[in-house]
């Protein structure tokens, strides 16, 4: 990013959940903007690799060896509740069967059709505990690319409603 002058990402959470966090110093004379750092992030990176946030520095901790201290860094994220989604719910049984699943895993209420897993505080240990969920749940393998192609209720549901669709048959009851 210009202006920037060299950047740490920490990971940092509580309660079984994760988030990465990302700093940045600025180079001298330089007002490094942390929404356009996001920003520049976002379209270099996928996003389950996005920070959730940035916050600038005027210089890095450092420890006794003179080493970036990423303790201290993951000391410093601010705590911020996970980001409830704003998208609209569900319409469909199995997007709201999903959304439940999201919702116990991530702890995070409401879940949106179109809430983005990373954006909600996932990573991917949850991404895999989410897939055992869902196998339980609906009984299919869902491979974590498939899940990191869409990591969205709708891109799951639109897998889900595919594969169960595929396996009944056609016919009268």
């Amino acid at each position: 990013c210009p202006g920037v002058r060299g950047g740490v990402a920490v990971g940092a959470g509580g309660r079984g959940r994760s988030a990465v966090h990302a700093f940045a110093i600025g180079e001298e004379g330089c007002d490094v903007n942390p929404a356009r750092v996001l920003s520049r992030v976002a379209e270099l990176l996928p996003s389950y690799f996005v920070p959730q946030d940035v916050t600038i520095l005027a210089e890095w901790p450092l420890s006794a060896n003179g080493k970036v201290d990423r303790k201290a860094l993951a000391d410093m994220v601010p705590e911020t509740a996970p980001r409830a989604s704003s998208c609209s719910g569900p319409a469909t049984e199995t997007g709201r069967a999903v959304a439940s699943v999201w919702e116990e895993l991530l702890d995070v209420r409401p879940v949106g059709r179109e809430s983005n897993f990373f954006e909600l505080g996932g990573d991917s240990l949850m991404a895999m505990k989410l897939m055992s969920a869902l196998e339980k749940r609906f009984g299919f393998k869902l491979g974590l690319q498939e899940f990191l192609s869409n990591p969205t209720v709708a891109g799951i549901c639109q897998k889900v409603d595919a594969t169960c669709a595929d396996s009944y048959e056609e016919g009268t009851l």
